[in-house]
């Protein structure tokens, strides 16, 4: 044989072999990815089934209407408080997964994209998705034994969190500083862009409303906390006889119509009473207390189909 074509023959079976090696080891790499969406696409069905429990004991999400006359009811947010405080462990579990995933890259300066990168961030995410579901699920569970819907749950987290204590929707990790640049942002951010998929539904809601807006973070709790506005506006109405009922109403009506003249705004944000504001203050420390950064962008629905 001639070298030359010796030559070549050796550079194909190098390639051969050396793509072979290559396929093997993605494989290999994938294996555990697998078994992991496995275990994610369990722990949500569960999740699923208790979104659906509490659906049909209380309703939509956005049928909830609050106590006419009244922005929030302190008994019921004693229980809310008591429900998240009991969440805490599981909150720290979701968060210390986050973290891990969101841990900088070894060269952050290099924004190429491998194969291996993507799998093992992939895997880094498949790792936390079932501490995810599990905090919906013993969320449910645990609203279910406190008799407390999801819209009622909703409605008190954003007026405690978002009206009150400042915080917004989309408050939540730093993908960009928390990577600290690099391939790793790059997946990260494709991850986040499939979840946020318009295509993707909530059984928290009815399929009608959740056609109804743009499933962003901040449209969904807008869009929500706007229909349960509308729902208290609307039993209030009927109840004629009581003046302090009908001073409230007309407070909620201009309420109505201010967050409806902008569109960022969410209820009773920058406008909540300082008689509200006085009742909510002894629980001020308690309540950032349970608050979780890592769980805010996701409270309000999370896509389970």
């Amino acid at each position: 044989m001639e070298p030359q074509t010796e030559q070549k023959s050796n550079l194909r079976r190098f390639l051969k072999f050396g793509c072979l090696g290559i396929l093997l080891v993605v494989v290999i790499l994938s294996i555990p990815i697998i078994r992991m969406a496995g275990r994610s696409i369990s722990a949500f069905k569960a999740t699923r089934a208790t979104t659906t429990r509490i659906r049909e004991k209380f309703g939509p999400a956005e049928s909830y209407s609050p106590e006419p006359g009244k922005i929030i009811n302190i008994a019921r947010l004693k229980v809310f408080l008591d429900v998240r405080e009991s969440l805490k462990p599981v909150m720290n579990r979701v968060e210390a997964s986050q973290r891990e995933i969101l841990a900088p890259d070894e060269n952050p300066d290099n924004d190429s994209v491998s194969i291996f990168d993507a799998l093992r961030v992939v895997k880094k995410a498949g790792q936390s998705l079932p501490e995810l579901a599990n905090y919906f699920t013993e969320r449910n569970n645990r609203l279910i034994q406190a008799d407390m819907g999801l819209g009622e749950y909703f409605y008190t987290y954003a007026i405690v969190y978002y009206a009150w204590l400042g915080y917004t929707p989309d408050d939540g990790p730093d993908f960009e500083s928390m990577a600290g640049g690099g391939k790793k942002r790059i997946i990260l951010y494709a991850i986040q862009d499939m979840l946020k998929s318009k295509k993707s539904r909530d059984s928290a809601y009815s399929p009608e409303f959740w056609e109804s807006f743009d499933p962003g973070t901040i449209g969904r709790v807008r869009a929500l906390t706007m229909a349960i506005l509308t729902n208290q506006h609307r039993k209030g109405r009927k109840l004629t006889e009581n003046p302090e009922i009908q001073a409230f109403h007309r407070e909620l009506e201009a309420e109505i119509q201010r967050i409806r003249k902008s569109r960022v705004l969410l209820p009773w944000q920058h406008n909540l009473p300082s008689g509200i504001a006085g009742q909510l203050e002894p629980y001020r420390d308690r309540l950032k207390s349970c608050y979780s950064k890592a769980l805010n962008p996701v409270e309000f629905g999370i896509p389970l189909e």
